[in-house]
């Protein structure tokens, strides 16, 4: 039996503040080509700023096409990392070596306390 950490409305009330936040704040995007690849599937670029608006029915078309299954891989290409069609995994941020620190948004090292962190989302 899998265990359910949120409700079907907690999910849906997530899904849809994720929403807003795309459209209205959006994501800082410092890649031009990037930048042209959302103008062209009809998200709001304001190209100076480097800031990508993405309306709700975007996102979701967007979502809609994606595959069904795709696979990350390392430097070494024997180690990789499988989602989607059945497949499990169990990963973690936790190892990352860069940070970007919330509250001056600097990169730095991680420490013992951001591993920590990292493990009680993952």
């Amino acid at each position: 039996m899998l265990s359910q950490v949120l409700t079907e409305d907690q999910i849906r009330r997530i899904h849809q503040a994720s929403l807003t936040i795309l459209e209205r704040v959006g994501v800082v995007v410092p890649h031009a080509e990037v930048l042209g690849r959302f103008a062209d599937a009809g998200a709001k670029v304001d190209a100076k700023a480097q800031r990508v608006r993405i309306p709700a029915e975007v996102v979701m078309r967007l979502v809609g096409q994606a595959g069904k299954q795709f696979t990350i891989h390392g430097r070494d290409l024997a180690l990789r990392a499988s989602f989607g069609q059945g497949k499990r995994n169990y990963n973690s941020i936790a190892g990352e070596a860069l940070w970007v620190d919330e509250a001056g948004g600097k990169r730095r090292y991680a420490g013992l306390s951001d591993v920590a962190m990292a493990c009680r989302f993952a």
